[in-house]
């Protein structure tokens, strides 16, 4: 390797702007990082143009883009929580930029947003949602229990209208 990739590699600082990452939910459990890609990089002794960058990589490794034009990325599936990402840009011989400045961000639970509570009935090639009763606004959904668009709550929360007191009992929910 020579001198200058060493330096180059030793101390390059892609200019990033900040990696301008406000990430924002798109729905509970999905988070979309965005930002902009570096054009000029930096070393001790010199800055220049940037023409050979390779990519971005976003930690804890969550991906790695091999591609220098794209400057989104969306997360999807992540429990409720909080959580920070910071990335790093690379160049197509291997330098890698310093870590960007994070980004935070919270991840919320899906709740009721309709009161209606729903039980399901199997019909001949599908499943239908009949409403069963009411459930408080703002419970907790179960997020990885959906039926219709519409995600499973606990069925101690529902309050019943009818005799039908399924196991299983779904609600909106944002």
């Amino acid at each position: 390797m020579s001198r200058s990739h060493k330096a180059l590699l030793a101390v390059l600082t892609l200019l990033w702007l900040g990696f301008i990452a406000w990430p924002f939910a798109v729905m509970a459990g999905d988070v979309t990082l965005t930002w902009k890609n570096p054009t000029l990089q930096q070393t001790c002794t010199r800055a220049g143009t940037l023409d050979n960058l390779a990519g971005t990589k976003i930690y804890q490794l969550v991906a790695d883009i091999p591609d220098p034009i794209t400057e989104t990325f969306t997360l999807t599936g992540l429990k409720s929580g909080d959580y920070e990402f910071v990335a790093t840009s690379y160049t197509d011989t291997g330098a890698t930029s310093r870590l960007s400045g994070s980004a935070t961000k919270a991840v919320t639970a899906l709740t009721v947003s309709d009161d209606r509570a729903y039980v399901v009935a199997k019909i001949n090639d599908g499943f239908i949602t009949v409403v069963a009763g009411t459930v408080p606004i703002g419970t907790e959904c179960i997020e990885d229990q959906t039926v219709n668009g519409k995600y499973a709550v606990p069925r101690g929360s529902v309050s019943w209208t009818g005799t039908v007191r399924d196991t299983l009992v779904v609600a909106e929910c944002q």
